[in-house]
């Protein structure tokens, strides 16, 4: 991701970036999470998976709970 072309987001007002093993910020906390639902990948309502090349691999998961339409 360091040379062209970028990809750019835009989440509108439901849509999330998670980062694999990152805590991630919500406006409401969700509650404590137990150990099955902290180690689950892909996300719930996930819709696209990326991952880098490099080392150390990033992987980054696009969720959101609206079904998206073509």
């Amino acid at each position: 991701m360091d040379s062209p072309p970028h990809p750019v987001f835009h989440f509108g007002m439901t849509g999330w970036l998670y980062i694999r093993g990152e805590p991630s910020i919500h406006y409401r906390p969700k509650g404590p999470k137990g150990p099955k639902e902290a180690e689950a990948w892909p996300p719930k309502f996930w819709k696209f998976t990326m991952e880098t090349e490099g080392e150390p691999k990033v992987e980054a998961a696009f969720t959101d709970a609206r079904r998206l339409q073509e």
